[in-house]
């Protein structure tokens, strides 16, 4: 066996021993690192596929969504996506940078076929969508694309998927009660895409400008000043009606999904994946500082061994050597258990992340980045070491500052633990006030059942619904105010009482609210009272449209919209019922229209409290057993509300569980570092002993230097998380408060920690015979 080989072996039997030898510290090491690696590199991952979607389009770096000023959007941006049909036409007339255009729009939606229901995602084209994005039609014709037709083209792997070998072409599948016949057969994306479709289908051309239902989507011609036809795209105005539309802003394809959250069944918003990824560079900061810590501490412990060692011919370079494989060695096994923590975990977090991946993919690309993670922390590793470089071994141990390390790591782990549980408590209590602050309306125990389909037979179904006794409270026709994804109708408020010259009118959205669905939904009023039933011109407010208008009061008052007279009614608070980050619009209530009821049917109800599974699976089995080939929504108000702040839960259980495992890495790093100092400081305590100290004076010299160590840290802390929660709570509508009692609470237990720590293993050194310590000295 060669030389190098025996010192090799020699090596991993030094690593070994040591490992073995402290244990705790070990254990604490790899656990930390385990648990930093696998959050930082599943983090790191989610973060590379968000930020690649629609990225394998041809000139996608080109690519950009035209969005257009709206009142009402789900992010609360005050931008959306949702334009007219003949935008794409107009930009590409007259706008010469723009090298093509499309509209497009894309839905989760089920086709029938055979009596059996397959999830589809359907999307509109044109030719112009087809060359936009040089979608293939493999087999077939473009039929499809032509406006008003019953003709669509399926993808290969769907059209596998509901007619096997069997030749699709000619096939008819049911969509909302309408016949569609295959035609073509098209390529699919080759990547992930913000526009998903399994079919396509033709475009829905609307006339007027007022109908704004699809994305417009454009291509700029390549070495065009991205930023000046901004400016330019910004300037334009569009005359059309008595409207005009103008600021129009364009977002790039390809990071259209993490710029913007206005998903709304987005389980995960994309800055909480960044907040994760951060989580876990923090929990690998802090497992890195103390095992660095940990390590030099041990170091001066082992000097005579090192001593020796060079004594005995050992170069700085084997020693190097020898203390770098104890590390790799650590690296090695915290690996191995982050991939365990990963195979265990990563088909629920997948899902949880919503990526489509292969999971042999995921895998690998996870492995690359923990072997980036590793080489880093070697880097900071040898780097610690060769800092002791400049001076003798003997000299490093005995130097200046052999403190300061220790010191500075648990002042760093302190601001990190710290930070943690503070940020984690505001957390919390921000998302418990959302779900109990008053959002102008109830939404516990309410339900709806919604269908678009002219083919359903409401009025059977009316009667379903009224002879479940569990069911207390029953409007029809009124959509439900939560969830509120159907559609919504908006109408200009073109005069008012009051008005004053050369003021804008006001964009409203118009509500159906019957009595009932005032009652349903116990509406706070300010002024004013409900609606009666055959009130047709009358009508009830909310705050922001008061406001909007300039009225103090608003009973008696008028206005008017595009085609009709309203007296005010009544005056309700300000309703929230859109993501928690969404202010409050006017918003008009008025009895339902004969025209929006043809076009949906609403039931929205109220049930005993508790009772909901047992409504829903009475309700869902009347489906079964009649309508189970029409398309319905059924939903529990409390469910839709709480699907807003999925993602704030999914961050606060994330966040808790990094931060609960970092309270433990810094808890028992806090531990091993007395322990070490306690063994390095055996023959200090001794001769304090010797001069008359007792155990609690002893106790009060260690406690009194970490308490300024975890003071100076959490104050560090305190201050940087208070700055960080502070913006993040700005975003949301209504906010909680920061209370003075989360502060105290944070140092009750840094200060209990403090004290059970030192106490334990102080007073187990110095209960020490002090003859026998300076004996072994």
């Amino acid at each position: 066996m060669s030389i190098e080989n025996i010192m090799l072996l020699h090596y991993i039997k030094i690593a070994f021993r040591n490992l073995w030898k402290y244990k705790t510290q070990s254990i604490i090491s790899i656990v930390g690192l385990a648990v930093g690696f696998t959050c930082f590199a599943l983090s790191v991952f989610w973060i590379r596929y968000e930020t690649t979607y629609d990225s394998f389009h041809e000139g996608a770096d080109r690519m950009y969504i035209v969005e257009i000023p709206s009142i009402h959007t789900r992010d609360g941006s005050g931008y959306s996506r949702v334009t007219a049909y003949q935008l794409a036409g107009y930009l590409k007339e007259n706008f010469p940078e723009i090298e093509g255009s499309t509209n497009s729009r894309a839905w989760k939606d089920d086709i029938i076929v055979d009596n059996v229901k397959y999830e589809n995602f359907q999307a509109s084209a044109d030719s112009a969508f087809l060359r936009f994005f040089n979608i293939k039609i493999l087999k077939g014709n473009a039929d499809f694309t032509i406006p008003s037709s019953n003709n669509i083209a399926l993808t290969e792997e769907k059209a596998f998927e509901i007619f096997g070998n069997e030749d699709p072409l000619g096939q008819v599948v049911l969509n909302w009660g309408d016949e569609l016949k295959v035609t073509a057969i098209v390529s699919t994306w080759t990547g992930h895409s913000n526009i998903p479709y399994s079919m396509l289908s033709c475009p829905v051309v609307r006339q007027g400008w007022n109908q704004q239902d699809c994305t417009t989507i454009i291509k700029l011609r390549k070495n065009i000043d991205v930023k000046a036809f901004e400016e330019k795209l910004f300037a334009h105005v569009i005359d059309y009606d008595d409207r005009q539309l103008k600021e129009m802003r364009i977002i790039p394809l390809t990071k259209y999904r993490y710029m913007r959250d206005e998903f709304a069944d987005r389980k995960v918003k994309f800055y909480h994946v960044v907040i994760f990824s951060i989580a876990g560079c923090l929990v690998i900061a802090s497992t890195l500082f103390n095992y660095i810590t940990l390590f030099l501490s041990r170091f001066r412990i082992r000097r005579k061994e090192f001593a020796i060692r060079v004594v005995s011919g050992s170069s700085f370079r084997s020693l190097f050597w020898l203390l770098n494989f104890e590390f790799i060695l650590t690296s090695i096994l915290s690996t191995v258990l982050g991939l365990l923590f990963i195979h265990t975990i990563l088909a629920s977090y997948l899902e949880l992340a919503e990526i489509k991946s292969k999971l042999d993919v995921v895998s690998w690309e996870i492995f690359i980045y923990f072997l980036v993670l590793i080489f880093f922390a070697l880097f900071i590793f040898g780097l610690s070491i060769l800092l002791f470089r400049k001076k003798s071994l003997m000299d490093s141990v005995r130097g200046r500052g052999k403190t300061f390390y220790r010191n500075l790591s648990i002042a760093i782990q302190a601001m990190i633990g710290v930070g943690f549980i503070f940020c984690t408590i505001v957390l919390v209590k921000q998302i418990y006030y959302l779900q109990h602050t008053d959002l102008g309306f109830d939404f516990q125990n309410k339900g709806s059942f919604v269908t678009y389909d002219n083919q359903f037979k409401v009025d059977d179904f009316k009667k379903t619904i009224e002879e479940i006794p569990e069911i207390t409270k029953v409007s029809y026709h009124s959509p439900p105010l939560i969830p509120n994804d159907f559609g919504s109708n908006y109408s200009n408020v073109s005069d008012w009482d009051g008005k004053k010259q050369n003021e804008e009118s006001i964009r409203i959205q118009l509500l159906e609210a019957d009595q009932m669905f005032v009652d349903i939904y116990n509406l706070r009023f300010i002024e004013g009272s409900n609606l009666l039933d055959d009130d047709q011109d009358g009508a009830l407010i909310n705050e922001a449209a008061l406001k909007a208008f300039g009225w103090e009061s608003g009973v008696g008052k008028k206005f008017f919209t595009y085609s009709k007279n309203y007296i005010v009614k009544g005056v309700v608070k300000d309703i929230y019922n859109y993501s928690p980050t969404t202010p409050s619009h006017p918003i008009l209530l008025r009895n339902y229209s004969q025209a929006l009821a043809i076009q949906r049917s609403c039931i929205v109800f109220e049930f005993l409290p508790g009772t909901w599974n047992i409504v829903e699976n009475k309700i869902n089995k009347s489906i079964k057993d009649n309508y189970s080939l029409y398309h319905q929504r059924l939903d529990n108000a409390e469910e839709a509300y709480n699907k807003y702040l999925q993602s704030e839960t999914a961050l606060m259980k994330l966040l808790g569980f990094i931060a609960f495992v970092c309270i433990i890495i810094c808890i028992l790093g806090f531990i091993s570092i007395i322990s070490l100092t306690c063994e390095e400081r055996r023959k200090e305590i001794a001769i304090r002993k010797v001069n008359g100290a007792t155990v609690k004076n002893i106790l009060l010299i260690f406690i009194k230097e970490y308490f300024l160590l975890l003071f100076v840290g959490a104050t560090i802390s305190f201050s940087i998380s208070y700055y960080i929660m502070k913006q993040w709570l700005e975003q949301y509508v209504k906010q909680t408060t920061i209370s003075a009692w989360i502060y105290l609470a944070v140092l009750f237990v840094l200060i209990l920690i403090i004290i059970i720590c030192i106490g334990s293993k102080v007073y187990k050194t110095s209960r020490e015979n002090p003859a026998d310590v300076l004996k072994k000295e």
